[in-house]
């Protein structure tokens, strides 16, 4: 027995000493059953929050007339009532969130008819050089305003033609979305990278 075991010991008797032992070891083995419940319970509760949500989103943020979503809960200004991109990109999240939580066909097809009609309504084509997403729905012109926050965000959520900005580990979230990037950036240029 080393030294620091013998003066931490000292005099306690060799059975309450198995005693101290086998308790903590029950403790250790209880705390580490009962977080993976509590978080098993968490995620359901965080799951049924999400599903609420989009539900309520749906129910109250439709524009049957324009078949999107208002950006506020009365649709002002009536000028422009339908979600903006930063607005629309946390209702994209919450689907692909869901979808990951629950990978059934509904949640599939809610998160794939979400994203192609998105897809369809913020992309404008005309903006030079590429392309890029526009803040409001249906905007074409090659003058448009188009954010790098938006475009970039939103365009990141397709990498790969699948969304991407949730991951089922969230210490992962962004790992693909960097390591794309990455690579996108410095494809032209790897036949003369030059690792120094």
């Amino acid at each position: 027995m080393s030294d620091v075991l013998r003066v931490a010991a000292g005099g306690i008797p060799s059975a309450v000493r198995r005693l101290i032992v086998a308790g903590s070891l029950l403790v250790l083995a209880l705390a580490l059953a009962f977080p993976a419940a509590g978080a098993q319970s968490q995620a359901r509760t965080y799951l049924s929050a999400a599903q609420k949500g989009v539900g309520d989103i749906r129910a109250h943020w439709w524009n049957d007339n324009a078949n999107w979503y208002n950006d506020t809960y009365n649709g002002q200004p009536p000028s422009m009532p339908l979600a903006r991109l930063w607005s629309a990109y946390p209702l994209f999240e919450t689907l692909v969130g869901l979808e990951l939580a629950q990978p059934t066909q509904a949640n599939k097809s809610a998160l794939t008819s979400f994203a192609d009609a998105a897809a369809k309504l913020y992309w404008n084509p005309n903006v030079k050089p590429y392309g890029g997403y526009g803040y409001y729905p249906g905007m074409s012109s090659a003058q448009a305003n188009v954010y790098y926050d938006d475009s970039g965000w939103w365009g990141l959520s397709f990498i790969g033609g699948t969304p991407s900005f949730s991951a089922r580990d969230p210490n992962d979230a962004y790992g693909h979305i960097i390591n794309q990037l990455v690579y996108n950036v410095t494809y032209d240029v790897r036949s003369t990278w030059v690792d120094q």
